[in-house]
């Protein structure tokens, strides 16, 4: 019976459109104070996002994994994975500050929609932003970026990018859907 419960939820969130608006507003808001990082980490659960228990999703465990294998000596990671609901959409944040022995810092604010089917549409996202991207490249499997230097602000990044479902990138990264990434560097 559970099982066919969430199949016909599948099915009905397959046929509606994708509410690119609500969470592409929800990614800004969530991760408005990407160089701030402290204020960052502390808004986020007053903002509806639910610490997400270690090794919980197992998709975004395989992220943060390679994340931490890719760190280098002396470099200090600090960081916090999240869950929400945002219509409809089971939606992953994960933020993350490195900071290096000399003090300088690269922090990210990733949100993830693994089952989105699609990229957001560039008319969305030029209509968001306020502009087209500044960088623009078609990835196999129907993949794409899309990335604002400077982003809402001078100092902060920002893509909206889409990883197709199967393939080789997605068998390797474990990665597909709607990938959102604010990020900053600073401390030098």
């Amino acid at each position: 019976m559970a099982g066919a419960a969430l199949l016909l939820l599948a099915a009905t969130t397959a046929s509606q459109p994708y509410p690119a608006a609500e969470v592409l507003n929800a990614f800004q808001t969530a991760c408005a104070h990407t160089r701030k990082f402290d204020r960052l980490e502390k808004q986020l659960p007053k903002k509806g996002w639910e610490a997400l228990p270690e090794g919980a999703e197992p998709r975004i465990a395989q992220l943060v994994s390679k994340g931490k294998a890719a760190l280098e000596d002396g470099e200090k990671l600090e960081g916090r994975e999240y869950r929400k609901t945002v219509a409809g959409r089971q939606l992953y944040l994960v933020t993350s500050r490195v900071t290096d022995k000399s003090g300088i810092w690269a922090s990210g604010c990733r949100l993830y929609d693994f089952e989105a089917g699609a990229p957001i549409a560039d008319a969305k996202l030029v209509e968001w932003m306020k502009r087209e991207p500044t960088h623009k490249q078609e990835l196999p499997n129907g993949g794409v970026i899309r990335k604002w230097e400077p982003g809402w602000r001078n100092g902060v990044a920002v893509d909206v990018d889409f990883a197709g479902h199967g393939g080789e990138f997605n068998e390797k990264f474990g990665l597909s859907g709607v990938v959102m990434i604010a990020s900053s560097i600073g401390g030098f």
